[in-house]
């Protein structure tokens, strides 16, 4: 049975994420007829009176109408706010027992440069100590993994060598050879990869080793499997990593999330541009 959860006076819902644990609702929605976004926490509990009433949000988050995604870690704990075109980063506690619970930890412009820069997703370690942002540069121009470090507040230089902020991409150290668009980004329980794909050029994907003992290691390696992974707009893990799902031109591809090898595939009945996959 379909009911609605959530109406705003605004615009939206935008984008919805559950902490199943604490039972509650996140959602990224303008709740007023203005441009103003907030993030707005509802109570999924049925058998609490407050069920399905807003019961905390932010405040004055942002007056930018394109503000449409957001992470919520895995322990319900930090929400990463992204806004596209503008480039922004607001981090959220969202700890109900913090006394700082519905307020903005940080907000500021992600680091870009390249043509046309637009952020496209983003993902929250299960530690909170980290934030993976994507990048997708016009003109065809190869991708970008940014990270912000939530214990210090601060952007990671992956090349220390040259000046600014460098991302996981072509001006890293060593470079990684991201596609062009990429889209979506996920990453495993234990936080020590992350997946992504991109459908720019023929589509792609691939998979971004991480040591959560070492902030600074990583290295990359993209995926070639048969079929290739045309359209490749959205991905997921399955529960146990050991498989990602990637939705591509007419199809689903489930691949080894270790090795990028095929392991089935299933046709898909919908035109291309499909934003969301979930994988059991």
């Amino acid at each position: 049975t379909w009911s609605v959860v959530y109406d705003p006076l605004g615009r939206g819902p935008f984008d919805v994420h559950s902490d199943d644990a604490r039972q509650l609702l996140y959602v990224l929605a303008h709740p007023t007829p203005t441009a103003v976004s907030e993030l707005l926490t509802l109570d999924n509990d049925p058998q609490s009176p407050t069920y399905l009433q807003v019961v905390a949000s932010t405040q004055n988050l942002s007056s930018n109408p394109l503000i449409e995604r957001f992470a919520l870690s895995a322990s319900g704990n930090r929400a990463a706010i992204i806004s596209a075109f503008v480039r922004y980063l607001h981090i959220v506690d969202t700890d109900p027992s913090s006394p700082t619970y519905m307020q903005v930890l940080f907000e500021g412009a992600i680091p870009v440069n390249g043509p046309f820069p637009i952020i496209t997703s983003a993902v929250v370690t299960s530690d909170d100590r980290s934030v993976l942002i994507s990048i997708q540069r016009g003109g065809g121009a190869a991708s970008a993994i940014a990270r912000f470090d939530l214990s210090s507040m601060t952007w990671i230089d992956h090349n220390p060598g040259m000046s600014g902020v460098q991302h996981i991409g072509p001006n890293s150290s060593p470079a990684a050879n991201l596609g062009p668009a990429v889209f979506d980004i996920d990453i495993s329980s234990d936080d020590t990869f992350a997946v992504v794909c991109g459908w720019g050029g023929s589509g792609w994907a691939g998979r971004i080793d991480l040591d959560p003992a070492a902030i600074t290691a990583w290295s990359w390696r993209a995926y070639a499997p048969t079929p290739g992974l045309p359209d490749a707009w959205a991905l997921d893990l399955a529960s146990g990593d050991g498989l990602v799902a990637i939705e591509t031109q007419g199809q689903v591809l489930v691949l080894r999330a270790g090795s990028g090898e095929t392991v089935r595939s299933f046709p898909v009945s919908l035109s291309s541009n499909i934003y969301l996959v979930r994988m059991k």
